[in-house]
Formats: C-alpha cells, structure tokens, sequence
C-alpha cells in the first residue's frame, strides 16, 4: 500500500477524532460517541489491509482509545471529566471575545434574506451549508453527510461580501463575530498565532455562530507573493489550519472568509477539504439593481412619484462598455437621490414630509456616480470562477 493511501486513512482517523472531541465539548455526546467509533472503524480497515506495517500496533492501540472513548460516554463516565475540559488552551467562559471584532447578537441584528437583493443561489447555497450544519448536525452525520467546514467568498469591492453574511447570521437567527487583519495580525511572532487561535476559541464560545474573517488574504497571503522574513505569515497559517481541521467549522460554528483579491490567497486556504465551498459574488444583475433600488427607496415617510419604476431604474443602471456598477455604488445614488429630497423639504416653508422624490433627482444621482467595476475586474473574477467556485 502506497504511503498516500496510508495517510488518507490516517487523516481521516484523526478529522473524525477532532470532530467528535468537538462534539464532547459542545455536549452533543450521542454523535460524539458515534464519532469516535467510527473513527476506529477507519484504523481498523487501515490494519487490515495492511497488516506487515510496522505501524499495525499503533493504529490498534489508537483504534483501541477511540472506543473505549465512546464507551466512557456511554457509560456515562466521561461527564464529570469533561467539565474540565473546555477547550485546548483554557476554558472557554474565561475567553474574553471583546477585542476580536465586531459581534452581532440575535436580538440586534435585524438583517434576513428579505433584505438582502437578488443572489438567489447564493442563498439557496449558504441554506444548505450553513442551516444544516448548525441545526441538524446529528441527522447529516447519520445520512453519511459531513458539516460544512469554512467558505470562502470572493468577488469585486462594494458587492456586499459583508452585507451578505451579517443578513446570513440573522437570517439563521445566529451570532456573528467579524473579525479582520486590523483586529489579528500582529508583527510579533507568536501573537498573530494566538490571536488566530482565539478568533476560533470565540466561535465556539459564541456557539451557534457564523465567524466571519474578512480580507483573508492579507491576513494568510500566498508566501510566494509576499516578502515575510518574520515567520509571522507561515505561524499563523499553520494555526489556522490546525484550527480549521480541529474545531470542524460546522459543529457549533461556520467559518466564513472573504477576499476581494483571490490570487493573492495562500492556496492552502481555498483546496477542497478545507473549505468546503468557494463562492463568486458577482455584480448585481438586472433583478437584483432593481431590488436595491426597492430596498434602499423605502421608508416610513419616504414618497416617491408614481413615475418611478425599479425595472426602469435597473435599465438605467446596466453596464455600459463592460463597466458595472456595484451594489455599494447604486446604495450611493439612492442616498444623494434622498440627500436631495430632504433637502428641498428641509428648504421650503412648509416643510411637507409628502415631497416625492421625482425620477429627475434619481437621474441626477445616477449621473454623478461612475461606474467602479471594470471590464478588467469582471474578466479577472469571472476567470477565477471558472476555475474555482463551487
């Protein structure tokens, strides 16, 4: 046998063993126990057909503690132990999460799919990896289905990267911790390290949570690209993966990551087995300018004249030469069309809150912002697409 049929068998072996030890600590001891099993089913298949390794007693032994791991739960045993073990490093109550980044909660994110425009299979994709790994992950481990374990979500600046996951976390009714380079990366060796590590130690505090690293490249660039005589690149990225593979994002909590340069990702990030999808989030098309517009022309006490029309507006604002506008760009004019409203009311003597907002103040709006994607833009992330996304 081959010495990289020998490691798949290994490192297999050792995922599930990870993922059951996360399974302990979240207290889902049932599909722990069933974990550990079939993690010795793994070792034991491996010792049979390769019974003359000199390895053969190793993996035995190994296969041998996995069961009497799901034994102890079983009998109920393993309880009182685990009481002591929280996570690798410390408890998990005495993690201060404060300094990580930014965190949204259940209760004051008021963000959902509703508002979030167009990019309907984006969304039927993250329902499928996100809803099911967080809410039925015993029922997908018994159907042979493992958790999703990150994503990866690439596309132009102003496209509404982060706009997707905060109406992803509220959508599913989760807690969201986004954290960024500014909040991570340290020149100190070592303590870019840690903090990585506690980007993880949080997610699963937080549990059920998505975690969210934003600009993932220039946290974890590609070392071919980069010039780090330091080792503060190479630590983090090695704790990073240790972390991904250990804390099997899905069980507790989804690791999500964005770029808007993909080529300057280290590629260890984006194999398969890693993450699980690579998602392209592209310009908004006709569809989803035109729910922008809805989106960002609705208020209590917004009025607008009965000549605008969204369908209209998404016309207005298709490419033109391979440029496009972004969704960030079109949030803008809608803001300078409401700027200008407010300010004839604010002007007028009367002050009548029933002004509607005329098609010319949108045109206006629309001539004074540009286009911001260009043609060189699309072709790169279409590129990378085809190659990559899931």
């Amino acid at each position: 046998m081959s010495h990289e049929t020998i490691m798949k068998f290994l490192n297999k072996a050792n995922e599930l063993n990870l993922q059951a030890q996360q399974m302990e600590k979240m207290g889902s001891y049932e599909l722990a126990k069933n974990i550990y099993i079939e993690a010795a089913e793994v070792l034991n298949q491996l010792a049979k057909i390769a019974p003359k390794s000199p390895q053969l007693s190793s993996w035995l032994a190994t296969a041998e503690k996995y069961i009497k791991r799901a034994q102890a739960i079983a009998d109920g045993t393993v309880f009182e132990e685990n009481e002591a073990i929280k996570v690798k490093g410390g408890d998990l109550s005495k993690v201060d999460c404060g300094s990580v980044g930014e965190r949204y909660d259940p209760e004051n994110n008021k963000l959902n799919f509703e508002k979030l425009a167009g990019l309907k299979k984006i969304k039927d994709i993250l329902h499928r990896a996100i809803e099911w790994s967080l809410k039925y992950p015993e029922k997908m481990q018994e159907h042979g289905l493992e958790s999703t374990k990150g994503i990866l979500l690439v596309g132009p600046p102003g496209c509404g990267k982060t706009y997707l996951v905060k109406c992803t976390a509220g959508e599913f009714g989760v807690k969201l911790l986004i954290a960024s380079p500014a909040t991570t990366y340290n020149k100190y060796v070592g303590e870019t390290s840690k903090a990585v590590k506690k980007i993880f130690q949080c997610g699963a505090k937080l549990a059920p949570s998505i975690v969210f690293i934003d600009e993932i490249d220039k946290l974890l660039p590609d070392p071919s690209r980069t010039s780090d005589s330091s080792g503060v690149g190479g630590q983090a990225l090695s704790t990073f993966q240790q972390e991904m593979d250990g804390a099997q994002s899905g069980t507790g909590f989804i690791v999500l990551m964005a770029t808007n340069d993909p080529e300057l990702l280290h590629p260890a990030l984006a194999r398969t087995g890693r993450v699980s999808y690579r998602i392209y989030v592209p310009p908004p098309d006709e569809e989803t300018r035109a729910a922008i517009f809805k989106i960002h022309l609705t208020a209590k006490k917004l009025v607008l004249s009965e000549e605008i029309n969204f369908e209209h507006l998404a016309e207005l604002t298709k490419p033109e030469d391979g440029w496009y506008y972004s969704g960030s760009d079109i949030e803008e004019m809608c803001r300078r069309a409401k700027e200008n409203r407010f300010g004839k009311i604010i002007a007028s003597d009367e002050q009548k809150d029933d002004l509607p907002l005329t098609l010319e103040m949108i045109h206006e709006a629309i001539s004074s912002v540009k286009r911001s994607i260009s043609p060189r833009m699309i072709q790169r992330y279409e590129s990378w697409a085809s190659k990559n996304a899931s």
